[in-house]
């Protein structure tokens, strides 16, 4: 079947599947970092209130900023490799037009 189809047509569907492996990958390396964010400033926020009203059992958040800065090593990771695939998709894409307008049928 691929044989059937012309240089230009490959190159532009996988252009199209990386752009799309590309966005669901950074969409999800986002998302992780944003609950890794929204975790430490509930927790901070927590913290402060129980303080600032004057109890003595303030919280303890153990591990919290380790926990935190390995999820968002390994998301700014995810985030890199969705952005290579976009990219990847974008030179795919533009391959594929410039196959198109320089071979044409």
């Amino acid at each position: 079947m691929l044989a059937a189809m012309s240089t230009s047509t490959i190159l532009a569907i996988f252009g199209g599947l990386a752009g799309l492996a590309g966005s669901i990958v950074t969409a999800c390396g986002a998302n992780n970092t944003l609950k890794a964010l929204r975790l430490a400033l509930d927790a901070h926020d927590l913290t402060l209130t129980t303080y600032l009203s004057g109890q003595h059992n303030v919280p303890l958040w153990a591990g919290l900023p380790k926990q935190n800065a390995k999820a968002m090593a390994r998301d700014a990771k995810l985030v890199m490799w969705g952005v290579v695939l976009l990219a990847a998709g974008f030179i795919f894409q533009a391959l594929s037009v410039i196959f198109a307008s320089s071979c044409p049928r």
